[in-house]
Formats: structure tokens, C-alpha cells, sequence
């Protein structure tokens, strides 16, 4: 069985080019996103100050939790995971 690991909660633009070559040239079928609370980059991003690669998705979480800085963590995930499921990716 192939695994892809992403240990981080944003999928940008590379992360989801390399993970989709991983799944159709490697056989990779599972991949796994692992979240975290408190995360520095959700912070940042919830008073506008994220980093530039990460600002579509970032901006994205505190807004659909309210501003709620935890929950907004949570909300990067399911993000990430609607992503990758849009490639055909086991979540």
C-alpha cells in the first residue's frame, strides 16, 4: 500500500501538484492531513497577516469559524480535504 503523508495544514499550489503526481505516477491512494490547534499561520492569517503562499486558504478558515482562532484550525483541514478529494485522493 502507498502513503502520502501531508504534515501540514495548507495545500497549496505544489503540495497539490506533487501530491497529484504521487497519486497517478506513484499509486499513492491514501493520503492523511494532519492538523493542530493553535496554529501560528491561522493566527496570522486571522489578522490578515498570513504568509503570501498560504493567504487563499488561510483567509478562508477564520471566516468560515467565526474568527474562532481553534476552530479555525479545524476548518484548514477540512479545507485541505476538500482539495485533495477533488483529485480523486482517499481523505
Amino acid at each position: 500500500m502507498s502513503v502520502a503523508c501531508l504534515a501540514r495544514n495548507a495545500v497549496i499550489e505544489a503540495v497539490l501538484d506533487s501530491l497529484s503526481f504521487a497519486e497517478k505516477s506513484l499509486g499513492v491512494r491514501k493520503i492523511y492531513v494532519i492538523g493542530h490547534m493553535r496554529c501560528g499561520a491561522v493566527a496570522l492569517a486571522a489578522q490578515d497577516k498570513a504568509p503570501p503562499s498560504l493567504v487563499p486558504q488561510l483567509e478562508a478558515a477564520p471566516r468560515r469559524a467565526s474568527y474562532d482562532v481553534r476552530r479555525a484550525g479545524l476548518e484548514v483541514v477540512c479545507i485541505s480535504c476538500g482539495k485533495l478529494r477533488a483529485l480523486g485522493a482517499e481523505v
